[in-house]
Order: C-alpha cells, then structure tokens, then sequence
C-alpha cells in the first residue's frame, strides 16, 4: 500500500474513532450498528443530518441580516 493510501485509510479510521467517541456511546440505538459497515453508514446518515441543519442555520442567520 502507498503511502497516500495508508494516510487516507488511517484518516477515515480516526474519523470514525471520533464519531464513535461523541456519539454512539451515548447513543441509544447503538446496539443495531452490530458490524463496521452499519457503524459508517449511521455516521453518513448523521453527516447528512448536520450538514442539512447547518444550511438551514446558515438560511435562517441570512434572512435575519436580509430582515435588518
């Protein structure tokens, strides 16, 4: 494996080490992301929720400027 490879699967480790850590410990359904794969895919699902929360946050705080 190159270099580049090993550097890229060590940062998609360490991003889902740190999405564990803040969310699935405290997460109740936590016991349905049973192997990796489900584990990502709820990190993706979460990712998607941010993201789309943020936008909504970045609408409302524009409007409000718009509003002044």
């Amino acid at each position: 494996m190159n270099m580049t490879a090993q550097a890229k699967n060590e940062d998609v480790d360490n991003e889902l080490t740190q999405f564990m850590l803040h969310h699935c410990y405290t997460c109740p359904d936590a016991n349905e992301c049973d192997t990796e794969a489900r584990c990502r895919a709820c990190m993706e699902e979460k990712r998607e929720k941010r993201e789309e929360e943020e936008g909504r946050q970045l609408t409302r705080n524009q409007l409000k400027e718009y509003a002044l």
